[in-house]
């Protein structure tokens, strides 16, 4: 279902849940039935309370919580994620290549993964391994190397200087990151 149909079909569903439409002798009889210690006594509060707030002016037509968000329509959900978010992965764990394969993926989104591992426990003793057993999924087919570059560098890169274009000065790291960016550093 999409458009105006699929847009229809929520609204009339979240409508179910509109604060103005609560059956208030209903809720307290299923509190008193179903609530245990929790609401024992506290039923008929919780209704005088939202009945309270609804007489303050609270707007029993604004359904939809996400509307502060100022997100106007699902597409933008994807560039959200798409353009603004990173997300750390095992870089060994098989499923990383979820994040390239935009197979049945609404607007055909690809997420920026950043690389991690267990560095540091106490079962990878060896950093050589832990990028070995990442490069893997290469070498099973599960991504490209261009796809295993993105994960390792590139996407790292692109977050970290995002905020602080010198992050990567001085380091072992600072010409590679220059020929990426096209920029010195």
């Amino acid at each position: 279902m999409r458009g105006r149909a699929a847009s229809t079909a929520i609204w009339s569903h979240i409508e179910n849940y509109n604060p103005a439409r609560v059956d208030t002798a209903e809720f307290v009889e299923l509190a008193k039935r179903y609530g245990g210690g929790l609401v024992a006594g506290r039923a008929a509060a919780v209704v005088a309370d939202h009945q309270e707030r609804m007489a303050r002016g609270a707007d029993p037509a604004l359904m939809d919580e996400w509307a502060p968000s100022g997100i106007g329509s699902a597409a933008e959900i994807g560039d959200i994620f798409t353009k603004q978010f990173y997300f750390g992965c095992e870089g060994d764990d098989p499923l990383n290549a979820l994040a390239w394969n935009t197979k049945g993926l609404p607007f055909d989104v690809k997420l920026h993964t950043l690389y991690g591992s267990d560095l540091g426990h106490w079962d990878v003793p060896d950093m050589a391994q832990a990028a070995h057993e990442a490069y893997e999924l290469v070498e099973h087919g599960l991504i490209t190397e261009d796809a295993f570059r993105e994960m390792v560098f590139t996407n790292a890169v692109e977050f970290w200087t995002s905020g602080n274009r010198d992050f990567f000065v001085g380091t072992a790291a600072a010409a590679a990151v220059h020929s990426l960016l096209g920029k010195s550093l």
